[in-house]
């Protein structure tokens, strides 16, 4: 008499085949996914000069060959010459580190006779103008810098104030009055702070 006629034959004897199919279902893992709010996380953006011009926006004088932007830290160094960076409109960055003197130039607005004042804004961290930042005469009739968030300091030493062009001034240019040169701005527990 044969095994197979007197016992039933159970799961427990099974051929390789279907015990590996189990082997690789048991082994099979589930993933939970849960989806998070968007982050941007802060790059370091360094001035390399790679255009060949002084202008904050040509986005091929940066390390990434992209312009920074408020989710960026920027670093500057030193300007050959004492060179200026010029920076045209509002900027708002994360945080900057500059040994290069900064210049505000506003963006005109055609038909280019009146112009909309430029800023620079930082939110988060600790930033240097350590050679200071002047705002261009007769567009920009003040240097605007503001700070927001708490826990943000900005530290400006050098000069501050405002400075004339040596570029003629269109006949047609409007031209601001100068008596209030200063706008500094330090909001949220933020500090601005002038080391000169």
């Amino acid at each position: 008499m044969s095994l197979r006629s007197r016992f039933t034959v159970t799961s427990v004897f099974q051929s390789p085949a279907s015990l590996q199919q189990k082997v690789r279902k048991s082994r099979q893992v589930k993933f939970l996914m849960e989806s998070l709010e968007d982050r941007a996380v802060p790059a370091v953006i360094t001035w390399d000069g790679g255009a060949g011009t002084n202008y904050f926006w040509d986005k091929a004088n940066w390390s990434t060959d992209t312009v920074p932007g408020k989710n960026d830290d920027v670093i500057v160094p030193a300007f050959k010459y004492d060179s200026q960076l010029i920076l045209v409109g509002d900027v708002t960055l994360r945080s900057i580190r500059s040994d290069a003197q900064l210049l505000e130039i506003p963006r005109l607005l055609p038909p280019y006779n009146s112009a909309i004042t430029g800023s620079l804004t930082v939110t988060a961290g600790s930033s240097t103008l350590t050679k200071g930042i002047l705002s261009d005469l007769p567009y920009q009739p003040m240097v605007v810098l503001k700070t927001v968030g708490a826990g943000t300091s900005l530290a400006v030493g050098g000069e501050i104030g405002l400075k004339a062009i040596s570029t003629p001034i269109p006949a047609n240019a409007y031209t601001f009055p100068t008596e209030n040169a200063l706008c500094l701005t330090a909001e949220s527990g933020s500090k601005l702070i002038l080391t000169n």
